[in-house]
């Protein structure tokens, strides 16, 4: 097989998605079609069974066969169950990657500079840590400042353009979130803070929960009682 390894493992991803249930047999007619394969030649099973064991290793994703069924390839996520939404937009982000690698179609896609998507992993990683972080933060209505806070999650809201926040909590406790377009210049600190043991949902839902019905803006103006998928958010995304 020629081309490139991670090509070739997001492609087997993408095929497998295509299909409710794929046999060998498709994925290997689909292989001798694909533009990866220089040559045309057929996939050898060893070679699928190798890519599947490197794509549970690389992409926190399973794909199966299903005996029963046929002997069809399935995605699963690795505990079993169905892939979440982050899983799901990790494929789309994949396969648009495939897309841009593919040279007989990029030259007919051009991509705006996204600095947000360099601070990303950073911040991740601070998260992951559980490190606090240090970053310039301007907004039109308040100015420019420097902000130190403990990141708690990344999330990308689809009601509000797809636009990316952080959530986390400043050195005195207080909840806040941030849109990662109006931060630079990230600093990660070697001081550690404690993460919530709880999931995004779990942990936007006790903010939710237990915060005053009514709360005023201090100087960030920055709130989770701004927050909600619904739209309220639409209301306070610099205004």
């Amino acid at each position: 097989m020629a081309g490139n390894l991670y090509q070739r493992y997001v492609w087997l991803l993408e095929t497998v998605k295509s299909y409710n249930g794929i046999t060998f047999e498709q994925i290997d007619q689909a292989w001798q079609r694909s533009y990866l394969n220089n040559d045309g030649a057929p996939l050898p099973k060893r070679t699928l069974h190798n890519h599947i064991e490197a794509i549970n290793d690389m992409f926190n994703m399973r794909i199966r066969c299903n005996r029963q069924g046929g002997y069809k390839y399935y995605i699963e996520s690795v505990d079993g169950g169905k892939l979440s939404k982050t899983q799901k937009a990790l494929l789309g982000h994949l396969q648009l990657s495939n897309t841009l690698l593919d040279s007989r179609v990029n030259r007919y896609i051009e991509l705006a500079e996204c600095p947000i998507y360099e601070l990303i992993h950073p911040l991740a990683d601070a998260i992951n840590r559980k490190l606090y972080v240090t970053f310039s933060w301007t907004h039109h209505a308040y100015g420019a400042q420097r902000i130190k806070m403990a990141p708690y999650y990344l999330k990308q809201y689809a009601s509000v353009g797809n636009n990316w926040y952080l959530l986390g909590a400043l050195p005195s406790g207080e909840d806040v979130i941030y849109e990662l377009k109006n931060i630079s210049d990230v600093v990660i600190s070697d001081k550690t803070f404690i993460h919530p043991e709880l999931s995004y949902k779990e942990y936007y839902d006790s903010i939710d929960h237990n915060r005053p019905a009514k709360e005023t803006d201090d100087s960030l103006g920055l709130h989770f009682d701004h927050i909600a998928e619904s739209g309220e958010l639409d209301e306070w995304v610099e205004r």
